[in-house]
């Protein structure tokens, strides 16, 4: 009789023992899964569709660096005209900035290193603007019919090249 109730002591002790270690392992697993979607490192691939993939005669990215926390992204603007370029590379950007956002919702900072096509030398692209957002930035304004003033005005670390 003894033998047999610690038998049973050592069975539910045991059964006890994997149903601990199996929830400790599913508590790992989730929080590693957890870690990796917040620190994903996004690739070129990823971007494109968003942003438009940089050619010569076509606005988008061309290359990227950094973390959804730090994200640096390499972008040309093609002007057709040759002129406005601050207009037509907000009706351009803003939208895509604002969709680049919805689709990454870990994404804070991003920076922006916009090189236009040069109007004197074709097939050329020269640096025209640096500016970065962050998410706070996103959430406060209307990026849609957001106007070039009030997009150069609210971008973060703004710096023009001539």
């Amino acid at each position: 009789m003894k033998k047999n109730f610690l038998l049973v002591i050592y069975v539910i002790g045991l059964v006890g023992l994997i149903i601990l270690l199996t929830g400790f392992s599913s508590a790992c697993k989730s929080k590693k899964g957890e870690t990796s979607e917040t620190g994903q490192i996004l690739s070129l691939d990823q971007l494109k569709p968003i942003l438009g993939e940089a050619r010569e005669d076509n606005s988008g990215v061309v290359d990227i660096s950094g973390d959804p926390g730090n994200l640096i992204i390499s972008y040309r603007y093609f002007d057709p005209d040759l002129k406005d370029y601050d207009n037509g590379l907000v009706r351009d950007l803003a939208p895509k900035i604002e969709a680049l956002y919805k689709q990454f919702k870990n994404l804070n900072r991003v920076e922006f290193q916009v090189a236009v096509n040069d109007p004197e030398v074709p097939g050329k692209w020269k640096a025209y603007v640096d500016f970065a957002v962050n998410k706070k930035l996103i959430e406060e304004l209307e990026w849609s019919n957001i106007l070039t003033d009030d997009f150069f005005r609210n971008v973060i670390d703004l710096k023009r090249f001539d």
